[in-house]
């Protein structure tokens, strides 16, 4: 099973990645995959590690982080995968062709100002600042392509309450995936 896991910086991503984990999927992050890269280049600044992604993404093509952590899942060997951050129907496609699976896109929304407090908390090298680079970094992801693919979800989870609450209806809506996604007899 492949689930793509997309939304908006903040809306819960790896809040839902790491409920997945909790009930055996592996847990690829994109963003950790940038991140990795641009340390590796020598990129540390929140601003930069952005124009890194971006500047890759022109350098190589729209699909390059897919591509890269795509070769990190069929490396592994992972059977259940979660891949939190995917960013465009584009990338969407790249892990179904490399992986010869299936994708089950699963959004994650959640209202900017909610978002922009949990990402004030998280601590993360390339997280905005200000809600003014928030809305910018927003509609980066949303030149990326992000929007289409939330559109185009398969399931929704709406992450406007307090933790608890958000990793409850991750786990209901996992199961739910998994009785309908899972072939008969697999899990």
């Amino acid at each position: 099973m492949l689930l793509l896991v997309t939304g908006m910086p903040g809306s819960g991503k790896s809040v839902f990645a790491s409920v997945a984990a909790s009930l055996g999927f592996e847990v690829f992050s994109m963003g950790d995959v940038v991140r990795e890269f641009a340390q590796r280049a020598g990129i540390t600044e929140a601003a930069e590690v952005n124009v890194f992604a971006d500047r890759e993404r022109k350098d190589h093509g729209p699909d390059v982080w897919a591509i890269r952590t795509a070769e990190r899942i069929a490396e592994s060997g992972a059977r259940r995968v979660v891949v939190d951050g995917v960013r465009s129907r584009f990338e969407a496609e790249v892990f179904e062709r490399v992986l010869g699976k299936r994708a089950v896109v699963v959004a994650i929304v959640a209202p900017r100002m909610e978002r922009y407090r949990r990402i004030l908390g998280r601590g993360r090298v390339d997280d905005p600042e200000s809600i003014m680079e928030l809305q910018s970094r927003d509609w980066r992801e949303i030149s990326w392509g992000v929007a289409e693919l939330i559109a185009l979800a398969d399931y929704y989870i709406v992450n406007d309450e307090d933790l608890d609450s958000f990793m409850e209806k991750s786990k209901k809506k996992l199961r739910e995936i998994l009785e309908r996604e899972a072939p008969a007899g697999a899990e």
